[in-house]
């Protein structure tokens, strides 16, 4: 009798207990609310202007569906900024005794994202989904490439330190013409700067050449090393071999 008893009130604990769990409906919500803020956040963790196209792409990149694209410009401190409305999907089930999902939902929610001022945040806004398909973005070019390091080391193994003689080196390694170019001298070395951006104008690469009485370095900034605050990609860091080190 007492067994019968114990059973019973455990099964009564249990019926209880699931009471107040959410419905596949609501974990499926709180899944697609979860998955968005994430992405929100890692989005606005990012400190320079950008155009209304760059925005939309990174929100693509995390797994967002971009419906709607507002505004033209982000990040700075004054004006409307941009607003993404987004797609996401969410996942919800009951579960059984045995922890085997039952009545699975996978549906779809919409929020909007404002991305204004650097310092401004603003949490995802839970809308209605507009009746219009995704934004489907085109494959953008690749960045400028840099010349091979064995290239650089032959062609500049004879430069003196001499602006127009490495300006000559650099048309013998036929450089991609869409690299920005700083050359500077001094009394014992010649220093290169080879910058590359993307097509929104970002940094996408940084290659710094030092050349010294037929001994050349050339070595490509870490992404840390070459963010806004940090080093600049200039012959004269290139003369300092600054960069040519692991970064702080």
């Amino acid at each position: 009798m007492q067994r019968r008893i114990g059973l019973c009130a455990m099964a009564a604990l249990l019926t209880l207990t699931g009471c107040g769990d959410p419905s596949p409906a609501e974990q499926a919500e709180e899944d697609a609310t979860s998955a968005v803020s994430v992405a929100y956040a890692s989005m606005r963790n990012n400190n320079r202007i950008m155009p209304a196209e760059l925005v939309g792409r990174m929100a693509v990149d995390r797994d967002l569906e971009v419906l709607e694209v507002i505004g033209t410009e982000a990040g700075r401190e004054e004006g409307p900024g941009v607003t993404l409305i987004v797609r996401v999907v969410g996942h919800g089930a009951d579960h059984d005794f045995y922890g085997m999902e039952e009545n699975a939902v996978d549906l779809p929610f919409c929020f909007r994202l404002q991305f204004t001022g650097m310092h401004v945040g603003h949490d995802p806004e839970l809308v209605s989904c507009p009746a219009k398909p995704a934004i489907a973005y085109p494959p953008l070019p690749a960045p400028a490439s840099f010349p091979a390091q064995d290239a650089v080391e032959e062609v500049f193994a004879k430069v003196p330190a001499d602006v127009a003689a490495a300006r000559q080196a650099l048309q013998r390694l036929k450089v991609d013409q869409r690299l920005e170019i700083d050359v500077a001298a001094d009394a014992a070395a010649v220093g290169v700067a080879l910058r590359a951006r993307g097509p929104f104008g970002e940094r996408a690469g940084c290659m710094l050449i030092r050349a010294e009485r037929g001994v050349v370095e050339a070595w490509t900034l870490s992404r840390a090393q070459d963010q806004p605050g940090e080093l600049g990609c200039t012959a004269a860091e290139a003369l300092g071999r600054q960069g040519n080190r692991p970064p702080h």
